[in-house]
């Protein structure tokens, strides 16, 4: 999943990163490496107040992954 089989490295493209597949990756990266470190409250500073309210309002157990698999931290 993290390697790229040509030697220039992922592209960076729009389409490649939009892409739904890797979207579902990216999702399933950050709520397994979530399940590891479940405090990431320090993420918060950097989410608009509308993502963190969406993602107040799930599981507990889901809140980490998904600060982690949100458009603002993915843009990081």
């Amino acid at each position: 999943m993290l390697r790229w089989p040509t030697p220039d490295g992922y592209k960076t493209d729009r389409a490649t990163w939009l892409a739904p597949e890797a979207l579902t990756h990216r999702a399933d990266y950050a709520l397994a490496l979530a399940r590891r470190r479940p405090a990431v409250d320090f993420l918060d500073a950097f989410m608009q107040p509308a993502t963190l309210r969406q993602i107040d309002a799930q599981p507990p157990a889901l809140r980490a992954g998904l600060l982690l698999a949100s458009r603002e931290f993915m843009s990081k």
